[in-house]
Formats: C-alpha cells, sequence, structure tokens
C-alpha cells in the first residue's frame, strides 16, 4: 500500500492508500480507524472521473489526494454511518 494521505479529526482518523490489483491498475483504499479502540472500517471513497483519449494509457483509479475539505466530508459521513452500528 501506498499512502496517499492521512486525516484525522478527534479519535478518527481517514486513511487513504492506493495499490496495483491483479491486472496492473492502481486502485484506491479508504479505511478510518477509531484510535481507542483501533477499529477500523473500510468505505469506498467519493468517485473522481478522468479524461482520457485515444492514446493515453489507462492507469486505473485516480489516486491523487482530495482536498482536505473532501477528505472531512468523507470522514464525517462514514462516522455518521458507523455510529449507528
Amino acid at each position: 500500500m501506498n499512502e496517499v494521505k492521512k486525516f484525522t479529526k478527534g479519535n478518527y482518523v481517514l486513511y487513504h492508500d492506493w495499490y496495483l490489483d491483479d491486472f496492473g491498475l492502481k486502485k484506491n483504499t479508504f479505511e478510518i480507524v477509531y484510535k481507542p479502540t483501533r477499529t477500523h472500517y473500510p468505505f469506498f471513497g467519493n468517485l473522481r472521473v478522468n479524461n482520457y483519449n485515444r492514446s493515453t494509457p489507462i492507469d486505473g483509479d485516480d489516486t491523487s489526494p482530495y482536498t482536505d475539505k473532501e477528505y472531512e466530508e468523507m470522514l464525517d459521513e462514514q462516522v455518521l454511518k458507523v455510529s449507528h452500528l
């Protein structure tokens, strides 16, 4: 895994990493970790679209960092979901 961003808010940490899948394409992974109990919650991040043309090789997911505001929105949304479990 290659870390793209680690975003912390309160007791939660959002990790954005990427890896190469079986076809050699880059794939994003997102996970939030609740610090006191070290509970991990994987989730799908917000989608982004790459624009390609016929001469551009397909590289997989866009693994560039999101803005801090986008990370905060993703984290808040996921914390709301897991707090009801």
